[in-house]
């Protein structure tokens, strides 16, 4: 962990309303946080692993007495954020058919292909997507340097749809 003070903060806000944290450690690249649950053992676990996965940690538990000892690590692995993806191409065709969707003739695919097969129909909504995905693109950039200017944890696959549009621009 590049700034375990910063990141046991971010940490312990996720935990607060969970656990009753006694004491927070730092060791060998891992938080170790002394807590007791507010609430069921077994839900607050899985309520923690929740929350801290999809920011790309490990959490593990060991109970010590009436108290839980929680290891938290960040997780070495990458994989592909098939869901990002999915979302970034979703956008991209929601912007492409935006005159069409909003009538019932996306459900009919002939006049889809009479709207589309009229002359500069095809530029003009190809001109009209790529200047709001710029936007977008600059917007959600945005949304990157604050989060590395107050160094909190993201995944560069957060950035993937960015990469995504200059690769194919």
């Amino acid at each position: 962990m590049k700034n375990p003070d910063l990141t046991s903060k971010a940490i312990y806000y996720q935990m607060a309303d969970l656990f009753e944290v006694s004491a927070i450690y730092s060791h060998n690249k891992a938080l170790l946080f002394r807590a007791k649950p507010y609430i069921d053992k077994e839900a607050a676990i899985f309520h923690i692993k929740q929350r801290l996965k999809p920011s790309g940690y490990k959490v593990n538990f060991r109970e010590e007495g009436d108290e839980l000892l929680i290891d938290i690590r960040e997780s070495a692995s990458w994989r592909i954020p098939k869901l990002n993806i999915f979302l970034f191409f979703a956008t991209l065709a929601t912007m492409f058919l935006a005159p069409i969707m909003s009538t019932e003739a996306i459900f009919q695919p002939a006049v889809v292909y009479k709207y589309l097969s009229q002359p500069g129909v095809i530029q003009g909504r190809l001109e009209f997507t790529v200047a709001l995905m710029a936007i977008l693109i600059f917007h959600e950039f945005g949304h990157f340097l604050l989060a590395k200017l107050f160094k909190t944890r993201i995944s560069y696959a957060d950035v993937l749809s960015f990469l995504i549009f200059c690769i194919l621009n």
